[in-house]
């Protein structure tokens, strides 16, 4: 009795190369990652002991009757270790962040006044619609021109400044996991 073989042909080892070339690409697209996380974590080192300096966003606010302010970000964190949240609205790692800090605060583990989420380089609208649809209990701004991600280096969302009193930076944090219990921890 002869033995079942596979069919002959081009289809399976196509496929299989297919398959090589698919995993090359993911192996390519994870060490562009990481690579782009070992830049970041260099850039993010350089501003340790450094002060914000002036830094003035644009205050959101979804409520039609309260009006718009800006937030002087160096004075805001004049007294206290403060968080600054740099983020966009089509991120989701950010989203993860920001609703992760939201059941921190909302647990009562952390002091939402002070945490500031700065959007960045996104029309006001686009933030607006983002906080009806998902409240947020601490304040939000807007870089609508990305000066302060520029002057950050920021290369990558959500990035976390830790700014100590006298609006010192202490640590710069972008991407990676485990954000909103390091900013728990800062905020104690």
């Amino acid at each position: 009795m002869s033995e079942a073989r596979a069919p002959k042909g081009r289809g399976p080892v196509w496929l299989r190369r297919l398959a090589n070339i698919g995993f090359a690409i993911a192996a390519l697209y994870f060490v562009y990652l990481v690579s782009l996380l070992v830049v970041a974590y260099r850039s993010n080192k350089s501003f340790e002991g450094q002060p914000l300096g002036p830094a003035v966003i644009t205050s959101v606010v979804t409520s039609p009757d309260t009006s718009a302010a800006n937030i002087d970000l160096e004075a805001f964190s004049e007294r206290e270790n403060t968080v600054l949240v740099l983020w966009a609205t089509w991120c989701g790692p950010c989203h993860s962040l920001l609703m992760d800090l939201k059941d921190e605060v909302v647990a009562g583990k952390i002091n939402g006044d002070r945490i500031v989420a700065v959007s960045m380089a996104e029309p006001i609208s686009d933030v607006r619609a983002y906080l009806e649809r998902y409240s947020i209990p601490f304040r939000v701004g807007v870089d609508p021109e990305g000066q302060l991600a520029r002057r950050l280096k920021v290369s990558g969302t959500p990035t976390v400044v830790f700014l100590g009193p006298s609006a010192t930076i202490s640590k710069v944090s972008t991407g990676g996991f485990g954000l909103s219990s390091r900013v728990a921890d800062f905020l104690k």
